[in-house]
């Protein structure tokens, strides 16, 4: 493994997800299309380098008075069982099967967060242009 691709790698992935817009992509896909990590070995490193720089983001954005803390208990509740699920379904499926699971997920939000756009750009437009109709 090339450690200067892998710091280059950890470092767009920790903006990425410092910001909070999904940092571990990044570094999910260098691992398993350039690197050539198994998809559990990546997933676990994706692990390890991830909660770290959750916490330490956690802290800044708390400091910095950006944290909404009314959905944190929801997302526990459905979150903790979830991840619970999640890591006793990986260690039965077979790499293969997990990295085209990730593929499609990934699919999936790429296509959602294109749509997602054109929707918040129209909002966006929507109230812009309805303060200066009602003038």
């Amino acid at each position: 493994m090339n450690l200067i691709a892998l710091g280059i790698a950890g470092f767009f992935s920790g903006i990425c997800a410092s910001m909070g817009i999904g940092g571990g992509f990044v570094l999910m896909l260098y691992l398993t299309l350039l690197a050539g990590t198994p998809q559990k070995e990546a997933q676990l490193f994706n692990l390890c380098f991830f909660l770290p720089i959750a916490a330490f983001s956690l802290w800044r954005h708390r400091k910095n008075g950006l944290l909404c803390t009314s959905p944190i208990k929801p997302a526990l509740l459905g979150g903790i069982p979830a991840a619970l699920a999640g890591s006793l379904l990986a260690a039965f499926l077979p790499n293969a099967q997990i990295a085209k699971l990730f593929a499609i997920f990934l699919a999936i939000i790429g296509i959602k967060t294109v749509f997602a756009r054109r929707e918040s750009e129209q909002s966006k437009e929507e109230r812009v242009i309805r303060p200066t109709q009602k003038q």
